[in-house]
């Protein structure tokens, strides 16, 4: 006979009439069961907290590296400030805001090569999507730094497609026309213009475009639409 019929207090009929007859017949394995979740919730939270605090910890050196950047032999100092971050703290959003600033400063520079192949492989590696425009789009301009006007003008068009405000879409849409430009592409150049001249008219970059756009067709564009 089984287990449940050679006790009575196991019977199908006692657990109907006593709830706390199921759990006393599997307290061992309930326990386990329960403390097992109770483990991974205290370790979940655990690893969340220190994200916190490692989050906490960069932010406040990134602020440290940009105000260091104001003093004496500034730029120096935070540049070395800023790769600290980037190693010690990777996985934060103050890591990859880092990144950003170093290549800024590097281009301040004249360090155009060393920040474009460090954005290079900043970008290969997977850019937060918050930071694909910016990332892109200093790529665009490391590029044109070192002579290379036809992929900076790519940099800059995933930089405008990644943007959120419409002023920062035009702008970089404007930066890859005149990179194509100089890379012999025209007809991507009025491309771009005339996208920020249709899409973006109501920035003040479509101004810009739209004297840009006249030059290069020689007057015959943009037609006025209003």
């Amino acid at each position: 006979m089984t287990a449940t019929m050679s006790n009575p207090l196991l019977t199908p009929a006692s657990f109907s009439t006593d709830p706390m007859a199921w759990f006393r017949a599997r307290q061992r394995q309930v326990l386990i069961v329960g403390a097992l979740v109770l483990g991974l919730g205290a370790v979940g939270g655990m690893l969340w907290w220190m994200q916190v605090r490692k989050e906490a910890y960069a932010a406040n050196a990134l602020e440290q590296a940009r105000n260091a950047a104001e003093g004496p032999n500034g730029l120096a100092q935070s540049a070395s400030m800023l790769q600290r971050i980037i190693d010690q703290y990777q996985g934060t959003d103050a890591s990859q805001e880092a990144v950003l600033t170093l290549a800024q400063v590097r281009m301040i520079n004249g360090q155009n090569q060393l920040a474009a192949v460090a954005l290079q492989e900043f970008v290969n590696r997977g850019v937060r999507p918050k930071y694909q425009a910016p990332a892109h789009g200093l790529l665009g301009g490391a590029l044109e730094g070192v002579g290379k006007p036809a992929e900076a003008a790519e940099n800059y068009m995933v930089a405008s497609q990644a943007a959120d405000l419409g002023v920062m879409k035009a702008q970089y849409l404007v930066n890859a026309a005149r990179a194509y430009e100089i890379a012999g592409n025209r007809e991507k150049a009025l491309g771009a213009l005339r996208t920020v001249v249709k899409d973006y008219g109501k920035t003040p970059l479509a101004v810009e475009a739209t004297v840009r756009l006249a030059e290069l067709t020689k007057g015959a564009e943009p037609v006025a639409t209003h």
